[in-house]
């Protein structure tokens, strides 16, 4: 803990991240009795969390972030095959564990908070319907719909050009395609559909 210009400043645990995380998302959300995994995938790194009801019973955060990985397999304005497949192959080994102590929990329904779950949301949104809703809390979508994004995203030749895409959040265009990816992958070990 240190205090700078009057506030006390605190460094909290990957852990207590997710938690914190946790329980903003089931403020906005009616927790029922459901297993709930939370996921939220910020610049550095990417929260999980999962409840069953209002019972916490993992919060871990691994160091997978659309930032992070953006530059990690330098993904910049037209990314080669080869650095999207490094890519996967590295979100797959770094998730494994957390997959498997999932698994042993189980999983009813996935929610995702973030800027990055939220742009790849709403470019889903407005495919569907070009008035997409103004709130994106509680709307649901398939991860067939997600990889048809991924796909559109990753096609993209540069930063530019994804950002004129359809529902894109023009300052997450540099860092999206990590951000989709790492996404794409993570619904995909969870055998998430929707």
């Amino acid at each position: 803990v240190r205090r700078e210009a009057g506030l006390e400043v605190e460094v909290i645990s990957g852990a207590e991240e997710a938690r914190l995380i946790w329980m903003g998302v089931s403020r906005a959300l009616v927790f029922d009795t459901r297993r709930t995994l939370v996921i939220d995938i910020g610049g550095g790194s990417t929260e999980f969390a999962l409840a069953i009801g209002d019972e916490l019973r993992l919060a871990q955060s691994l160091k997978l972030g659309a930032v992070r990985l953006t530059e990690l397999f330098d993904l910049g304005d037209n990314p080669d095959e080869r650095s999207v497949q490094a890519l996967r192959a590295h979100i797959r080994s770094r998730i494994a564990g957390l997959m498997h102590d999932v698994g042993v929990i189980g999983v009813d329904r996935v929610v995702l908070s973030s800027g990055t779950c939220e742009t790849v949301s709403r470019m889903v949104a407005v495919r569907r319907s070009p008035s997409a809703p103004l709130s994106l809390n509680g709307f649901s979508f398939t991860r067939s719909e997600i990889s048809a994004v991924r796909k559109e995203i990753v096609a993209s030749s540069s930063a530019s050009q994804r950002a004129e895409l359809d529902g894109m959040d023009a300052k997450r265009a540099d860092i999206i395609v990590a951000g989709v990816i790492l996404l794409d992958e993570i619904l995909r070990a969870l055998g998430a559909s929707t």
